[in-house]
């Protein structure tokens, strides 16, 4: 039996998304990072693998995506510390990823979205 790669949730809230993520069964999880405070720029996914665990969650990582989050730690912005915490999840990485609209949305609106939550099983714990 072929596990999942993972599931994730979607918050919308003004104009930015937040999505969280849970990869599960090691790596690789498909996914490059870039930048970081020591490069001067915010740490943001740079490539996804097609076919990859970070390509087939429901809300899958997008490049451009800004890393908030890793395992449930807040992120200084390090890119190193980013790599640590990556290399140092074995079987589940949990994601929390800030998403801003792109320039091309077809979608327009003069006030901010203000609460459109979507919840999908993420990371639970098995007993």
């Amino acid at each position: 039996m072929e596990s999942s790669p993972g599931s994730g949730a979607l918050t919308q809230a003004g104009r930015c998304v937040s999505v969280e993520a849970c990869l599960r069964g090691g790596a690789p999880w498909g996914f490059t990072l870039q930048g970081g405070l020591e490069h001067g720029d915010s740490l943001i996914i740079s490539k996804v693998e097609e076919g990859g665990k970070a390509a087939l969650l429901q809300h899958r990582l997008q490049p451009g995506d800004q890393v908030v989050k890793i395992n449930e730690v807040e992120l200084s912005g390090s890119r190193q510390e980013a790599i640590s915490l990556v290399k140092g999840s074995y079987k589940t990485l949990r994601l929390t990823v800030r998403r801003y609209p792109t320039t091309h949305s077809y979608i327009h609106s003069p006030l901010p979205f203000t609460g459109i939550k979507i919840q999908i099983p993420f990371c639970q714990s098995k007993n």
